[in-house]
């Protein structure tokens, strides 16, 4: 499993070269300011990733300790991803 904090830097890394593409296509002023913020939460997360919870994890080892099983576990997992 990719660890969260990957996972979620991916998917800005993405959404800021949709953005980018497409504040350069219309100059629009909301789009360039979106772009920021983008910018800006990934590089967020990327200074304080050792800092972000990976709540799926804590869900499953908790589930774990309770005696859940394994299919709910595996069905959290799921949905956490």
């Amino acid at each position: 499993m990719v660890p969260v904090t990957r996972q979620a830097l991916n998917e800005l890394q993405s959404l800021e070269i949709d953005l980018d593409a497409a504040a350069f296509e219309s100059k629009d002023e909301n789009s360039q300011r979106l772009l920021k913020g983008i910018e800006e939460l990934h590089t967020w997360v990327e200074r304080n990733r050792e800092f972000v919870p990976n709540y799926g994890e804590r869900m499953v080892k908790k589930l774990d300790q309770n005696g859940g099983s394994k299919w709910s576990m595996l069905q959290l997992q799921k949905s956490t991803i």
